[in-house]
């Protein structure tokens, strides 16, 4: 239960960033994590779906968003809460398969 809890906060994450007109504001929103699809069945088989398709649609060669704390900072922090949730072998071929996506960026292979 408490899985499926963290899995659901991680996914609807909502930020709202304070705008200041003295200093540079983020013109980005949060990361959308993708959803697994309605013909995916069980918890651990969408959770395991997220995991793998987490970043899709990230532009690692985007270093603004990659580096804005709402955007790139938070989605490495809601990859990384996936962790407990996923098996082993699932795990190390994700994290083995985002840092060669993020190898396309030095800046971005150095953050993540």
């Amino acid at each position: 239960m408490a899985a499926i809890v963290l899995f659901a906060t991680s996914c609807n994450q909502n930020k709202n960033s304070e705008h200041n007109n003295n200093s540079t504001e983020s013109e980005f929103s949060t990361y959308t994590v993708p959803k697994a699809p309605e013909n995916i069945q069980g918890e651990s088989a969408k959770i395991n779906y997220v995991f793998t398709h987490f970043w899709d649609d990230f532009n690692f060669r985007d270093t603004a968003k990659v580096f804005d704390p709402n955007y790139g900072e938070q989605a490495i922090v809601d990859y990384i809460g996936h962790f407990p949730l996923v098996g082993i072998d699932t795990l190390k071929e994700g994290v083995e398969n985002v840092l060669n996506e993020a190898k396309i960026e030095p800046k971005s292979l150095r953050i993540f």
